[in-house]
């Protein structure tokens, strides 16, 4: 297999510490320790092979592109037998280890947004980072911009990530970037086009507005429309809906430059994608805005370090969680099957499970998990569901995140 570029590969005689810290794109996500590098690495593991690794590649080729400081940087291809994974080899992204883990993790955290400084270094440093890739040459698109994709070094310096769903754009022209019909991405943060599946091709502007979306999460610290189903999301974003610019924490007379940001906001998730500014255009208003808070970024940034604590963020989907060790032995799939049992009888969390198998399942599939009267009826239903080992690691992975003690129970069972 022929590796991207001047990517070397890495092999498991020169890694030790695995520890799964997270799912994120298409694979399991390891914290490991390279030895003669004598440094952590996150290595980013391949869900699925099609036996070339195409995707995996694909992914490497467009994060090594980004060699900017606002893009998490790639060090090389994982390729072995790793003591998470399957016991067959899997291939896997280096890359640097960040620190505070997500953006998404740190506003969970925080249990709010920032002090405003870093906000406003936020918004600067995600616009820097997507005006970089949309001006390479090809430009490249992301098609999954969010919180859980932005990545925080020990600075809290945020860094673009997953380019599972990233495309090289082979054409500047925006009417001709991406396939009719193909949608990408995240619901909440997906722009209203792209739920025209007849005629929906993404473009430049389809990562603005996603940034927009973000921009309002990290002002109020919320996630887009709260507790709201997907299948309301997708029915209501098409028809203007849009996330409330009169929350209490957008109040511009307690901040200078609110105003302005929120009007960014407005402009990139405009319905019409030709409206949207372009990045170059967000960096006017986002260097501005950072500058005037400048002189108290640093006292901001301390004061997120003691409200943190010592303890590193786990990026699990973007969610803290404590570290918890699993048994390394078996992998998602052998896992879901082999406590079937006990997972439709105790699993509590269905319908927020069926929301991470949505893109999945498709519609009616979730539509008749939402249908099932009680959690082991709705268990069940998803089980008939998982008939693939992509399906069943989703399951997995969202298990992790939203039953995690309940697996770590059932593992202990295992040891």
């Amino acid at each position: 297999m022929a590796q991207p570029g001047s990517l070397g590969f890495v092999h498991d005689d020169e890694l030790k510490s695995w520890d799964v810290i997270g799912a994120g794109g298409f694979g399991q996500i390891c914290k490991v320790k390279h030895v003669k590098w004598g440094m952590n690495v996150a290595i980013k593991l391949l869900l699925s092979n099609d036996g070339s690794g195409k995707d995996l590649l694909s992914e490497a080729e467009m994060m090594q592109q980004g060699g900017h400081p606002n893009v998490v940087r790639i060090m090389g291809i994982y390729e072995g037998q790793p003591p998470c994974g399957r016991p067959s080899s899997q291939l896997g992204l280096v890359m640097e280890f960040m620190e505070k883990g997500s953006l998404a993790s740190l506003l969970n955290k925080l249990e709010g947004p920032p002090p405003w400084p870093l906000v406003f270094r936020l918004a600067h440093q995600i616009a820097l980072g997507m005006n970089y890739l949309h001006n390479l040459s090809p430009p490249v698109l992301h098609l999954d911009l969010k919180p859980s994709n932005v990545l925080l070094d020990d600075s809290l310096s945020a860094k673009l990530t997953d380019f599972g769903l990233a495309k090289v754009v082979r054409s500047v022209s925006k009417s001709t970037i991406g396939k009719a019909g193909e949608v990408a991405g995240t619901i909440n943060y997906m722009p209203p086009e792209a739920f025209n599946l007849g005629s929906y091709k993404p473009t430049f502007a389809s990562d603005v507005y996603s940034y927009g979306i973000v921009l309002w999460s990290i002002g109020t610290g919320k996630e887009p429309y709260g507790n709201a189903l997907p299948s309301m999301v997708i029915l209501r974003i098409p028809k203007g809906d849009r996330p409330s610019l009169d929350d209490e924490s957008l109040d511009c007379s307690k901040v200078v430059g609110l105003q302005e940001l929120k009007d960014l906001m407005e402009e990139c998730w405009h319905e019409d994608p030709k409206t949207r500014p372009s990045f170059h255009d967000c960096l006017k208003v986002t260097e501005d805005l950072y500058d005037r808070h400048k002189p108290e970024e640093h006292r901001a940034i301390h004061q997120v370090h003691e409200n943190l604590g010592p303890e590193t963020v786990q990026w699990v989907n973007g969610l803290i969680k404590p570290p918890v060790k699993i048994n390394v032995q078996l992998n998602g799939v052998q896992f879901v099957d082999k406590h079937r049992a006990k997972l439709i009888k105790n699993v509590r969390a269905v319908d927020i499970i069926a929301d991470d198998l949505l893109p999945m399942i498709g519609p009616e599939k979730y539509a008749n998990i939402k249908a099932a009267q009680t959690s082991h009826q709705k268990m069940r239903v998803i089980f008939d569901y998982l008939n693939s080992e992509v399906v069943k690691e989703k399951f997995y992975q969202s298990l992790l995140e939203n039953e995690r003690y309940l697996v770590e129970e059932l593992a202990m069972e295992d040891n």
